[in-house]
């Protein structure tokens, strides 16, 4: 008999406890995970920059939006450098979808200043804007000489002269405070590839979410959304591991309790907790385990419309979803789960089908059953957006539950039109 076939073949609430750990213990693969970042997490962890930061260098520079310098949240940081002594200059000129051009800007900024820090303020934008701004203010040439553009001439990374950062979060949200990777967008090609290596992981992510109450409701949808699928991606991952698995499980559970809590009342001090413990587990994971099909469709989006990364997401997920879960069952079925599924008496197929509705479901509680027609994307340019995703994003894409070559890309977008 066919072990898988017969395994198949039970409900999901027959199938024995004992043999789930069975089928876990038997697939049991080597696997290496790396989490160079020290985390300091909870509320007022934001007073405790400026002892953080003497750690690391003697004159920081703040990197950061005019919003967030206009919420105050920039003075908690600036004042905490004052009591510590530390020398600082603020780069307050970060934008959403951050450009090569801008943060070789703040690199030539922070080598005017003589900065030996660099301190990143803010969302995901501004966080990947300080570790862009890290390597061009002490490598040679534009920081898009480092980015990972899928070329076979590509062979530069950033190396130890790269300057230590400090990672802030203001959002729940990105994941950037604890992985290795910057997303920049090139403003004249509209390509919005990722800066990686070893040297861009954060020395310190302090995660405060009382800094997230701020957030209005439809940026703590975005970037709960992105969160989610953060988990989702990498938990289906190719590269998915045990140790992954259950943040993972945790992070997408959270994101189910707990985004529509933030989204009602963003002053919720123990939703937004949960939603900032959410980003940050899922970041590691994607650390380890890496995004997807999802996230390799979405960047072309993002960087061809300059539309906010979430609403792209969420206008692909329903796609993406329907698409991928045949590729991993019981994955899917557990995700269905997590989201509040009954799930109990149904096959492992009707199980993972689930997972679909259950995406569909959030996505409609926060406001965000969005296509790809109401952000303004054109049709016109999906051939264009394939090429992309196929050139800067492959190697994620190719990680997916299920492969997609050209035909499939074409279609997973013709269908998030509608």
């Amino acid at each position: 008999m066919d072990c898988g076939l017969w395994i198949a073949d039970w409900s999901l609430d027959e199938l024995p406890n004992t043999l789930y750990l069975i089928m876990e213990i038997a697939n049991m693969k080597n696997f290496r995970y790396y989490m160079p970042t020290k985390i300091f997490f909870g509320k007022h962890e934001i007073s405790k920059i400026g002892e953080v930061a003497e750690k690391f260098g003697s004159n920081a520079l703040v990197v950061t939006d005019k919003n967030i310098v206009k919420l105050g949240i920039a003075d908690k940081v600036i004042d905490s450098l004052k009591k510590a002594n530390l020398e600082f200059s603020v780069f307050d000129k970060v934008i959403p979808n951050p450009t090569s051009t801008l943060i070789d800007e703040g690199g030539e900024f922070a080598r005017n200043e003589n900065c030996n820090l660099i301190i990143g303020v803010g969302g995901g934008s501004s966080l990947d804007s300080a570790k862009g701004i890290a390597v061009s203010s002490t490598h040679e040439g534009s920081v898009w000489n480092y980015v990972a553009k899928g070329e076979a001439e590509y062979d530069k990374i950033p190396t130890s002269a790269t300057l230590p950062i400090i990672a802030i979060p203001t959002t729940a949200g990105t994941g950037s405070e604890v992985n290795c990777g910057a997303v920049i967008t090139n403003p004249e090609t509209k390509e919005k590839p990722v800066l990686f290596g070893s040297f861009v992981f954060p020395k310190v992510a302090i995660v405060d979410p009382e800094l997230t109450i701020t957030m209005p409701p439809k940026l703590t949808a975005t970037t709960g959304i992105d969160v989610l699928f953060h988990a989702i991606e990498a938990y289906t991952s190719q590269l998915a591991q045990p140790l992954t698995d259950r943040l993972c499980e945790d992070a997408i559970n959270l994101v189910f309790q707990n985004l529509p809590k933030s989204y009602d009342n963003g002053k919720d001090v123990v939703a937004r907790t949960n939603m900032a413990y959410a980003s940050t587990l899922a970041g590691i994971a994607v650390n380890n385990a890496f995004i997807t099909l999802l996230h390799g469709l979405e960047h072309p989006v993002s960087g061809h419309y300059n539309v906010t990364h979430g609403e792209g997401i969420a206008a692909i997920a329903s796609e993406f979803m329907e698409y991928s879960y045949k590729g991993n069952l019981g994955k899917f079925a557990k995700i269905a789960e997590l989201m509040g599924e009954n799930i109990s008496g149904l096959t492992m197929e009707e199980g993972a089908a689930k997972s679909v509705s259950a995406v569909q479901k959030l996505l409609k509680r926060v406001d965000l059953d969005i296509t790809l027609s109401d952000l303004g994307v054109e049709e016109d340019n999906i051939e264009t957006m394939v090429k992309d995703a196929q050139k800067y994003m492959a190697s994620f894409i190719e990680l997916a539950p299920v492969k997609a070559n050209t035909s499939d890309l074409v279609k997973l977008y013709k269908d998030s039109f509608t």
